[in-house]
């Protein structure tokens, strides 16, 4: 009576392993739009494939279950691989011995916050966090005016600022003083980005702020794409320490970010495993409904003569972004 229940179940579990699989091995094989956006869902492919193998084990499907787990395993090791120690002390001291002739390190802590200010007016959450973390640099993505007047009495405590009001707008608040700053546009949909210099006690600190396109269409796919190669050629061709940051739209497993580390910046994730930033609010993906936050967007990368203290994300606070928290000791 219940074989072909039975049966049917097993064919329909098979088949939605399969569409999973594939999914994965799409991340993997296609340096395409599909194949990118299959990248950043890497969590939860994870969390997809795990009720499978528990299934097929319990139904004594081996030869699906060994295929299947070969397939999560391969999906698992670059999120697994983040949680393995940065090791930098001996090229850190290197570093700055060199350019400095001694090690005079300087501590600096940054906040990194998409406010999604088209859904969000939640001020007196995001001034509870500032009050409890109070970063000596704040930065914001997705901000317009009605935001920067709303948070004015919340920021007074950062004497310099390099801001940006056009569309999506970008904010950059500091405790130390912005020797130079400067506004770059691309694209047809004119992006800005922030290079600024900040002077800390140990010399200047570069500082790149950026929100390149979300990739939800195969054009602005290959817009985002060639905006983070400029961005990428851009700090190339930096001099000393620099720090990256902002909401990449894409995740650390992507072709495009793999390149920024190319450059020679890393990961502040990395030592502390993947931190995901979206989607945050309840409805952002489907309608009253509260999806954890499964993607790591919001980043900070940091070059080698920078080393990262601390990191962690939360709380929610109105928008479908998490804010990242990040202490860093530069050399």
């Amino acid at each position: 009576m219940w074989s072909p229940l039975l049966n049917l179940f097993r064919s329909l579990a098979l088949l939605a392993a399969c569409t999973v699989a594939a999914c994965v091995v799409t991340s993997f094989v296609f340096d395409n739009w599909i194949g990118d956006l299959c990248s950043q869902l890497r969590l939860v492919w994870c969390c997809l494939l795990l009720p499978f193998l528990v299934t097929f084990a319990a139904l004594r499907m081996w030869f699906p279950l060994l295929l299947l787990l070969a397939v999560f395993l391969i999906n698992a090791a670059p999120i697994l691989s983040m949680y393995l120690p940065y090791e930098l002390v001996e090229k850190l001291t290197a570093t700055a011995e060199i350019r400095n002739g001694r090690l005079k390190p300087s501590s600096l802590s940054l906040l990194n916050f998409n406010t999604e200010f088209q859904h969000n007016n939640d001020y007196q959450s995001f001034a509870s966090l500032l009050r409890r973390v109070q970063p000596d640099v704040l930065v914001l993505s997705e901000v317009d005016k009605t935001w920067f007047a709303a948070v004015a009495d919340y920021t007074k405590a950062y004497p310099y600022s390099q801001t940006v009001t056009d569309g999506a707008g970008l904010a950059l608040y500091s405790k130390f003083p912005i020797s130079k700053g400067e506004v770059r546009y691309f694209g047809k949909s004119h992006h800005p980005r922030i290079f600024a210099q900040l002077q800390l006690p140990v010399g200047i600190v570069n500082l790149v702020l950026v929100h390149p396109p979300t990739p939800q269409s195969e054009a602005r796919f290959i817009e985002r794409n060639k905006e983070l190669n400029l961005i990428a050629s851009e700090i190339g061709a930096l001099a000393g320490p620099t720090v990256l940051v902002g909401d990449l739209n894409c995740g650390p497993w992507s072709k495009p970010f793999a390149q920024l580390l190319s450059i020679g910046l890393h990961d502040s994730e990395q030592g502390f495993g993947p931190q995901p930033t979206w989607p945050a609010r309840a409805g952002r993906v489907i309608e009253k409904l509260s999806v954890p936050p499964l993607v790591p967007i919001d980043h900070v990368l940091v070059s080698n003569d920078i080393e990262i203290l601390e990191r962690t994300v939360g709380p929610t606070i109105g928008s479908d972004h998490l804010p990242v928290f990040v202490k860093i000791t530069v050399y």
